[in-house]
């Protein structure tokens, strides 16, 4: 069994959310948030399981390319998987119909936190209010808000995302972020809002943001929020992760 580039596109991608939705929650830990699994015919998990970020992390030289080299990177993986009926409960959970869920239906809430929530923005804004609030321009404290709330410094932030540290200076002086930054802080934090709920987890979402992605021209995803169509180029490879569809 080979396991190069066009086999990990093959395997069946599975969210972690939605097996612990399933009431199967030990495959959490195994998948790492989100892993690639390959299952038998007879239902005995007889591969590995490798999670996204740790694949995109080893330089194509460097990815095993045989069942046996991955077996002693993940012997306690296939250990837990190859469990008497382990197989049987994944494939139950990855041939499980999804429920169909709008994107962006959320009401805002995560998305306020992130950006320092009542304490910062008043209350939680309306659609509408966020608009308002992007062509006036945001608190600057949303800013450190979102840093915090990724656990990223604001060098870090404004390195990976592409924003000029003389812009964001003078920002933090006036106390308020230019109408673009605004749109560009929303955008990465309706993002990270969607992230979360598929990840679970403020940090899983800014993991997997700042990993390298083979799906995304094997750049971070965070590195692709400077516009608009990158954002969704990221949204919908977190949907992809979502429902189970391949990236």
């Amino acid at each position: 069994m080979l396991f190069d580039d066009k086999a990990v596109r093959e395997m069946p991608l599975v969210s972690a959310s939605r097996i612990e939705s399933e009431g199967w929650p030990c495959v959490k830990s195994v998948l790492s948030q989100t892993g690639r699994v390959a299952i038998t015919e007879d239902g005995k998990v007889t591969a590995f399981v490798l999670s996204i970020a740790e694949y995109e992390q080893l330089l194509p030289e460097d990815r095993p390319k045989d069942l046996a080299a991955l077996r002693k990177r993940f012997d306690a993986r296939l250990a837990v998987l190859n469990e008497p009926g382990a197989g049987d409960r994944l494939r139950s959970v990855m041939d499980a119909p999804v429920k169909p869920r709008l994107e962006g239906t959320s009401d805002g809430t995560k998305c306020s936190e992130l950006l320092g929530g009542v304490y910062v923005l008043g209350r939680v804004p309306s659609m509408f209010e966020w608009i308002r609030l992007m062509r006036e321009g945001l608190p600057f404290s949303c800013m450190d808000a979102f840093c915090d709330r990724l656990g990223l410094s604001l060098p870090q932030l404004i390195d990976e995302v592409g924003v000029s540290s003389v812009a964001i200076g003078a920002s933090r002086q006036s106390g308020k972020l230019t109408k673009e930054q605004s749109i560009r802080l929303l955008r990465m934090a309706r993002v990270v809002e969607y992230g979360c709920e598929v990840f679970e987890s403020v940090a899983a979402t800014r993991d997997w943001l700042r990993a390298p992605n083979i799906s995304l021209g094997d750049v971070p995803p965070m590195s692709l929020l400077d516009t608009e169509f990158g954002a969704e180029l990221v949204r919908r490879a977190i949907r992809n992760i979502e429902y189970g569809l391949p990236v």
